[in-house]
């Protein structure tokens, strides 16, 4: 065990991790870096397999986990970093891999695409462990808690407990403000817990600019990965509404999604019919101001 190297970094995953979610990440990177699967040099991946091997020992294990984590502790906040474009890789692959079972669960919880494109626009990781969570634990109908407790633990993990700092860096983070985000990180590591909320975020405004996206950002954001959140934030930048109620149907309820906009109000059984419209009617119409 090395406790000057950072093994959940290694593995892409939270420090606040279940085992469920440290074992998927660890087949996830085997895979990408198997060498009879990786193309490339084969030094790289066997120096990459015994990094992720190495790391996986330790953190899989109870007691060694607690023993690295004590080691660990002097550190009063991670260092927050912008995630590993290798490790998104490897996860990206890893959800194809199990596309059909989610795809199943979304049939029947269809705001579990919804949660999981808002947790990914905080962190691929932060999606990941929700993703694997909500399959192998089976805890569907509380999915919105799930989300909000995994999100609360990973912003806890580098941004401490301040709630007004908290929504702040969920903010940097999802609005892709990355290094505002790292030093904030920073700031709330030196001066500690009891910082004053309101001088750290007017300090941080100050030295990297205004944080409001325009409407026209907005919708370049969703053209990029037509996420339902993108729309949805869309949709309420432009002055509407768009909420998610349940309808009974011929044999279950579902939930369908009602928009109001500009006087409007529509309605849409589907995230991809929502996703659609805002693309081909909304979008056109906000790109096309000067």
């Amino acid at each position: 065990m090395n406790t000057s190297k950072n093994y959940y970094r290694t593995l892409g995953v939270l420090p606040t991790a279940e085992l469920i979610v440290i074992k998927a990440a660890y087949r996830a990177l085997a895979t990408k870096y198997h060498p009879d699967k990786w193309i490339g040099e084969e030094s790289t991946a066997k120096q990459k397999m015994h990094e992720i091997n190495e790391a996986y020992e330790v953190l899989s294990d109870n007691k060694a986990r607690e023993q690295y984590d004590r080691a660990r502790q002097k550190k009063e906040f991670d260092e927050y970093e912008s995630e590993n474009d290798a490790t998104q890789d490897a996860f990206r692959s890893a959800e194809q891999a199990q596309r059909s079972d989610w795809d199943v669960a979304v049939e029947y919880y269809p705001d579990l695409d919804t949660i999981y494109a808002d947790l990914k626009r905080t962190s691929f990781q932060l999606a990941f462990a929700f993703r694997e969570t909500m399959l192998e634990t089976k805890q569907f109908p509380a999915a919105k808690k799930v989300a909000d407790d995994l999100e609360a633990s990973f912003l806890k993990v580098y941004f401490g407990s301040n709630s007004k700092l908290l929504a702040f860096a969920r903010n940097l983070i999802a609005d892709g403000h990355k290094d505002a985000a790292k030093e904030l990180n920073r700031a709330i590591y030196v001066l500690g817990t009891s910082a004053d909320a309101d001088l750290v975020i007017a300090r941080i405004r100050k030295r990297f600019g205004p944080y409001e996206e325009s409407v026209r950002e907005v919708a370049e954001t969703f053209l990029k990965h037509e996420w339902p959140s993108d729309a949805i934030r869309l949709i309420e930048k432009l002055g509407g509404t768009a909420t998610y109620e349940r309808e009974s149907g011929l044999l279950r309820w579902r939930e369908v999604i009602f928009v109001s906009l500009a006087g409007e109000r529509r309605r849409f059984e589907r995230e991809y019919e929502l996703r659609r419209w805002v693309r081909n009617s909304v979008v056109p119409k906000v790109l096309s101001r000067n």
